[in-house]
């Protein structure tokens, strides 16, 4: 008979997406001159974060929209929620150590001025993870990202539930 049973889609799947990321973006800064010293490190660990939480949220989201979609449905998704959210947490991240660093000079809490600040400061961040932080992860971050959703969507498509 057929195996209508779907295979475990790993749980370390999150953790194998981060860890890929983050090499991309190791071996980026490493080409641009960076020495393999702590510098790299903490700039590639939000880059890890972001994915990590990306490539957990796309598998929470994409388990339970199964309901006998194609493949070509489930490699969209996949791809949209792993790129979208790989780069939207990871401009998060970035946004948090900004709120760290620039909280020194920030208006006192709840004015209007704070608001203002946080808000230029997050269009800041995402400027910037938009413009510089994306170069990181090209061209073997797409790579990656295209093989991921098919892993994932392959798994998904071949066994319904």
């Amino acid at each position: 008979g057929t195996n209508t049973t779907r295979p475990a889609i790993s749980k370390l799947f999150p953790l194998i997406w981060a860890l890929s990321l983050t090499m991309t973006v190791s071996c980026y800064f490493y080409s641009q001159g960076w020495p393999i010293d702590r510098f790299l490190l903490s700039a590639a660990i939000p880059y890890f974060f972001g994915a990590f939480f990306a490539g957990f949220v796309t598998l929470g989201v994409l388990n339970p929209t199964n309901n006998n979609r194609s493949f070509s449905q489930h490699f969209s998704i996949s791809f949209i929620l792993l790129a979208v959210g790989t780069i939207g947490f990871t401009a998060f991240i970035f946004y948090l150590q900004y709120l760290i660093y620039y909280s020194r000079w920030q208006a006192e809490f709840g004015t209007v001025r704070q608001l203002y600040q946080l808000f230029f400061t997050g269009i800041g961040t995402f400027y910037l993870m938009a413009i510089t932080g994306l170069r990181a992860l090209l061209p073997w971050g797409l790579v990656i990202l295209i093989l991921s959703s098919l892993y994932l969507s392959r798994g998904l498509a071949k066994y319904p539930r």
